[in-house]
């Protein structure tokens, strides 16, 4: 995917500015998407292990967030400037200037001005918007910190399961899965609205083999899965819940696409429904909370039904 792989919107430039035509950009990723050679990403359990032992070794004595930052520990560097370099057709940038945009685009984000949720196009342009770029510089900086993102997901996943992350920007748990647990051989459906941490997903992993793509246009809102006709061993639903159009209804829905006894890794964040948190997702919280209670056994994590308190990691199991 080389040149021409986007299109932008008037203005801006290809560094501190870049302003994407983001519909007509995933488009275009579409048609290459069909014609991308797919490998696969299975590694040796030792080798797998091996990295996951020095991952927590630097981590307890400290340093591996400062060889992060400082880019000597920079394989989530050069996976970006991949990106930056032949999608977003950016200048080329160091590891200091990534931070230097990092904080730029993060800027603009926060600056972004008051917005509608009237209807599903709305939802979907309010995440289109081209400030939302500094979503994906900000989950590359996150997941470059804490490149294991559960160690629930380590305790639960087995060999050969099928598995769904939902609305799931740059899919941590699916990235965890790729560089230290990829040796259990598990199929994945990664799915989310065309947003910009998305478009980052569908061209880094699109290689992968493993791994499909469900793309939930305005069209498939409520039928986000249409087409992929799968039960599921483990659905992840992080982070996600207070953003929906309709939260209660993807509960629903996604339990239906779970097998008896299969699993749901999921939290619900109190919030003020401002910025992208949704005015449904504030409403629809406690009908939304009480529904996962009575259909799920919660194994990991606290699920409590107070509606002014945080739902925390949860691992529930499906018990009807």
């Amino acid at each position: 995917m080389h040149k021409k792989s986007i299109l932008y919107l008037p203005g801006g430039n290809q560094f501190d500015d870049i302003r994407v035509d983001l519909p007509a950009s995933y488009k275009i990723q579409d048609d290459y998407l069909l014609t991308v050679s797919k490998k696969n990403s299975t590694k040796n359990v030792g080798m797998n292990w091996f990295k996951l032992f020095i991952l927590v070794f630097l981590r307890k004595i400290k340093i591996w967030e400062t060889l992060v930052q400082c880019g000597f520990i920079k394989g989530w560097f050069l996976e970006f400037y991949d990106y930056w370099i032949n999608v977003l057709n950016g200048r080329p940038i160091t590891v200091f200037d990534f931070h230097n945009l990092y904080f730029n685009y993060r800027r603009k984000n926060q600056e972004s001005s008051e917005m509608t949720w009237d209807n599903v196009q709305d939802h979907i342009h309010n995440w289109q918007h081209p400030s939302n770029i500094g979503l994906t510089f900000h989950y590359v900086a996150k997941y470059s910190r804490l490149p294991f993102r559960s160690k629930e997901l380590f305790k639960y996943i087995k060999k050969d399961q099928q598995i769904l992350e939902y609305g799931c920007a740059l899919a941590p748990m699916y990235r965890t899965y790729r560089e230290y647990l990829n040796h259990l051989g598990c199929s994945w459906v990664l799915a989310d609205i065309p947003n910009f941490p998305f478009h980052y997903s569908r061209y880094t992993y699109g290689k992968d083999a493993n791994v499909i793509f469900s793309t939930i246009t305005d069209e498939l809102i409520d039928d986000p899965l249409r087409g992929i006709d799968k039960k599921y061993d483990l659905i992840i639903i992080q982070e996600v819940f207070e953003h929906l159009h309709s939260p209660l209804h993807i509960a629903k829905y996604l339990n239906e696409r779970l097998r008896i006894g299969g699993l749901l890794f999921f939290d619900y964040v109190l919030s003020d429904a401002k910025g992208l948190d949704t005015p449904m997702g504030l409403a629809q919280r406690s009908e939304t909370l009480k529904y996962l209670s009575e259909h799920f056994q919660i194994l990991n994590g606290l699920l409590t039904l107070d509606s002014n308190q945080t739902v925390g990691f949860c691992v529930g199991k499906k018990i009807r």
